[in-house]
């Protein structure tokens, strides 16, 4: 058998049974690309010229024979909208109807197309019984298809959604008729609606018929619609009937490619002698698993650059590569070799996939989400501001405004603060969509804007600009021209769509927008999806995703109508699209020469390898043999490699720097950062390294306590040497000074709003203080006030070349009647247990958890250098007092003896002194601490990426 493509055999067989010339008659094909290729099959099979045969597609053809035209789908709806509110009256409003309008409409479509009698598929089938009374043309499988449904769901319980669907199911006829009445009075009709009418005036023989004969090219899975028109032309002996298959899976009748093929043969008998259909095997056929999908595409440039190698690629239109996902579409592209210098893009290229569309997007989940009362949430304005069209206009000025959005931690940005912007762009964005025509009316002004700014308004040769900026260009035109169409839409419905409603549609609409690449339709490697290659045959085929979910495809969609009485009915269900995608892959192997077929084995959302695949490689019957070739490759699992920092000669002098440095001393939090991880004690402290400013969504602990700090200092400060009971505690002036602490803290002037995060900390920083207020007056009013943020700094001299210099800063110290001194330090977050059995148990890196103790001693030992007194630490834990109403006491010795106090706090200076040593030594590196908890929070886990 030879290898002629099934179009050509078509073009050949019309030719040598018309030789009286080809202008009366019509050719009926599955798509616009099949039409194209048979024009060129025709012409290399004549010497002469003739009149070409008139050809449609399936879709035109339908259209020629009627004065309808199928409208848009927000316009259909909202007069199916309107019909539901006056035969079923509710208080549902449109934006709640859409969704499940389109499911309506889907299904009316599906009752049109297949020609099924809709009263009686709408009628109330609670009465089981009569089911061969109601549906008397139906086969006993049939019927128990239809009793098996409604006998399940009249002995269901009862519910709300029940009774909801059986009024909605009752209405639906009267529904679906006034609907179909009030589009042709407008002129107006979906396209299963049109098909019918127009397959019912064949039915009627109320046509006529220009053409001495028609034929039927490629065409597969065929509605009642379709059938009735075959049938027309097929009575009065006019038709010609060319079906493409292989004998393969036609003849076996478990083949579920052949599932639709088999009927149509047996109904209509193929004009094409049965030799024309002689199977053959393809000399080749590869299966190549690769562990990325987009790994794919670089196998095809190997295949490719082999072929050329080779010089088999010749003829590079006999070639195509089939993508069962459209989004590998441009990773191909950038794949294939310079060498190859034609390639045609048949499948259109989805707009989802540019820039343009994600901009919108997040535009749309801007306003969808909604301002909020404080304004716009900082991550959706972030994402927007870093979309590469703006990093691409202004880059310093949005690096400069999120900065700043970071330095002053806002979480919320209202519009104002895009009034003065480099753009207008920026501006119309946060601008409200106070309606749908307003949304429209600003997102296609944004468009407008973009593609000056972008492209500029000269034209530029495609020649001279790369692939991915013609696509980017070419989108953004696109999304400007469907913004325009669909505001005309919008204009003709007649009531007033909300604009969360209009937004919807309009994603759902850009979903489905593609673009066509212009070019040579015939020329070069042919790049297209599955659904483009009906009819079209290549010598050389590649496909990519062969994974389930893409092949077959897993979109089901949404139905009123039960699996059950759809099946009954004829209905299309799930088995005819896994039918339709069989035949897809199987008619595609029939007259190839090589195939290559490629799935993927990891990545995301990744599924096991197609059942086609499994079946050429499975099937004890299979006529194809396969080669495997595995291009996993196992990658070796690297971990993340530990940083250790060595003490070379510069960093020596930077440790010795820190530490001697007369402005600056060793602080018991740095004592704990070196203890907790020294290699976060190394960023801080010896190279100073500032992380990243982030905003925080919610209010830290860190963040509350230095509000805190700072309300207890202002409410103390002016009472040093006079009782607490004399400080003044009334609750204006408390939260006053809230107010002052958080605006200080977030650098805000008096006249600002304070932002939301701050509004959430207010409350939260009022109870802290309530707390702590509470027990000082109940426990502490004659307690004297010593001092707060008292600092005390001291030196350690612990060897002839250094002396050390170790400070802190105390919150508050204060002093009980017994003339026992206290050393405050208020915690907001979580504190351990204070039980330790020695003080070089603090010192150790296991300890972890007890660091507030370790700095309190630390206090206690600063204190006593100072005064040669013992001072007690006290933790004013926010949670503790809560709970039990009393501060946490730090153990430290409870004698007062000076031998034993100074015994004590010898053992915390020599714990330090060890400590001190140890970062000295030039032969201890700074390491990164096992404790992965501690990490949790670091400011640098980014740089450790932990």
């Amino acid at each position: 058998m030879t290898n002629t493509p099934f179009l050509k055999l078509v073009a050949q067989h019309i030719l040598q049974t018309n030789p009286s010339g080809l202008d009366k008659i019509c050719l009926i094909f599955p798509s616009r690309r099949a039409i194209t290729y048979f024009y060129k099959y025709l012409s290399e099979c004549i010497s002469d010229p003739v009149w070409a045969p008139a050809c449609y597609t399936i879709a035109d053809f339908y259209q020629k024979f009627s004065s309808l035209h199928v409208a848009h789908s927000l316009l259909l709806n909202a007069h199916l909208f309107r019909v539901y509110q006056q035969i079923h009256p509710t208080t549902e409003d449109f934006e709640h109807f859409y969704a499940w309008g389109n499911v309506l409409l889907s299904d009316f479509d599906d009752i049109d197309k297949y020609r099924i009698d809709a009263k009686l598929l709408f009628s109330n089938l609670a009465r089981v019984k009569q089911i061969d009374q109601l549906f008397p043309h139906l086969t006993p499988e049939q019927q128990e298809l239809i009793e098996r449904f409604w006998h399940h769901y009249t002995i269901s319980r009862e519910s709300k959604e029940k009774e909801q669907f059986s009024q909605l199911w009752e209405h639906l006829y009267g529904i679906y008729e006034e609907f179909k009445n009030t589009l042709r009075q407008q002129g107006i009709a979906y396209e299963g609606m049109l098909f019918r009418e127009v397959a019912d005036a064949f039915d009627s023989n109320s046509v006529q018929i220009p053409y001495e004969r028609v034929g039927f090219v490629g065409l597969h899975a065929l509605t009642e619609c379709d059938r009735v028109v075959l049938n027309y032309f097929k009575a009065r002996e006019k038709a010609l009937f060319y079906w493409d298959y292989d004998p393969y899976f036609t003849e076996d009748e478990k083949h579920e490619a052949g599932f639709f093929i088999r009927q149509n043969l047996k109904q209509f008998p193929s004009s094409l002698p049965a030799e024309k259909y002689e199977s053959k095997t393809p000399e080749y056929i590869e299966i190549i698993t690769v562990p990325y999908q987009v790994g794919q595409t670089k196998w095809v440039e190997n295949i490719l650059l082999e072929l050329i190698r080779e010089n088999d690629l010749s003829q590079p239109e006999t070639t195509a590569i089939v993508l069962a996902n459209e989004s590998l579409l441009l990773p191909l592209l950038r794949a294939i070799p310079p060498d190859i210098a034609d390639v045609n893009v048949t499948m259109g290229y989805p707009v989802r996939l540019t820039n343009i569309y994600t901009l919108l997007q997040q535009i749309i989940e801007l306003h969808l989400q909604g301002k909020q009362k404080y304004g716009f949430y900082f991550k959706q304005v972030e994402t927007l501001l870093y979309h590469p069209f703006f990093l691409k206009i202004m880059p310093e000025w949005v690096r400069a405004f999120v900065a700043k959005m970071h330095a002053a931690n806002q979480v919320y940005i209202s519009a104002s603060a895009f009034t003065e912007v480099p753009v207008p762009v920026i501006a119309d964005i946060f601008r409200d969509f106070e309606s749908t025509d307003m949304m429209i009316d600003t997102l296609l002004k944004i468009c407008n804007n973009l593609y000056s700014l972008l492209f500029g308004t000269d034209e530029v040769d495609d020649a001279d600009e790369g692939k991915e900026l013609i696509i980017e260009k070419e989108s953004l035109q696109m999304v400007r021209t469907y913004l325009t169409q669909l505001q005309t839409v919008v204009d003709s419905v007649g009531f007033s769509v909300s604009p969360v409603l209009g937004m919807r549609i309009l994603m759902k609409g850009l979903r489905e927008l593609k673009m066509a690449f212009e070019g040579e339709p015939l020329r070069g490697i042919q790049i297209m999806g599955f659904l483009e290659t009906r009819s079209l045959d290549f010598e050389k085929i590649i496909i990519l995703s062969a994974n389930e979910g893409y092949l077959p495809q897993n979109n089901v969609p949404l139905s009123f109508i039960p699996y059950s009485l759809r099946a009954a009915n004829g209905l299309p269900t799930i088995k005819h699209r896994d039918a339709i995608y069989a035949y897809y892959f199987y008619r595609l192997l029939a007259r190839s020469s090589h195939v290559w077929i490629m799935y993927s084995t990891s990545g995301e959302n990744i599924t096991e390898k197609s059942r086609y695949i499994r079946q050429i490689e499975k099937d004890p019957d299979s006529k194809y043999k396969v080669q495997q070739k595995n291009m996993a490759f196992s990658l070796e699992t690297i971990g993340v490699a530990p940083i250790i920092i060595t003490k070379n000669a510069d960093i020596l002098h930077r440790i010795i720097s820190f530490l001697t440095n007369a402005q600056s001393y060793l602080s018991p939090s740095a004592v704990a950062s070196y203890l907790n991880c020294p290699l976060q004690f190394y960023f801080r402290y010896i190279i100073e390294l500032k992380p990243d400013l982030k905003i925080q969504e919610k209010v830290d602990n860190a963040t509350l306590g230095t509000v805190l700090h700072s309300v207890m200092y202002r409410l103390y400060a002016d009472y040093c040497n006079k009782n607490i009971g004399e400080v003044n505690f009334d609750n204006k002036v408390i939260k006053q000074l809230i107010d002052d602490s958080i605006r200080n803290y977030y650098k805000l002037d008096t006249a600002a709003d304070l932002t939301a995060t701050a509004k959430i900390m207010q409350p939260v920083v009022e109870k802290f203080c309530e707390l702590i207020v509470n027990y000082d007056r109940q426990y502490c009013s004659d307690y004297r006030l010593l001092a707060v943020e008292k600092s005390f700094v001291t030196t350690l001299k612990i060897s002839s070349d250094y002396t050390i210099r170790l400070g802190g800063r105390m919150d508050r110290i204060d002093c009980s009647p017994s003339n026992q001194i206290r050393i405050v330090d208020y915690k907001t977050g979580t504190v351990g247990s204070p039980k330790y059995h020695d003080v070089t148990d603090l010192f150790t890196r296991e300890n972890w958890k007890k660091r507030e103790f370790l700095q309190a001693m630390i206090y206690a030992w600063l204190y006593y250098q100072h005064t040669g007194t013992l001072a007690r630490p006290v933790l004013y834990n926010i949670q503790h007092i809560a709970e039990k109403n009393m501060p946490v006491q730090v153990p430290i010795p409870q004698t007062s003896y000076p031998d034993s106090v100074a015994k004590f706090f010898m053992q915390v200076e020599n714990s330090v002194v060890s400590l001190l040593h140890e970062i000295l030594n030039p032969e201890t590196p700074f390491v990164q601490t096992s404790e992965k908890d501690i990490c949790r929070y670091c400011a640098y886990n980014q740089i450790c990426r932990r």
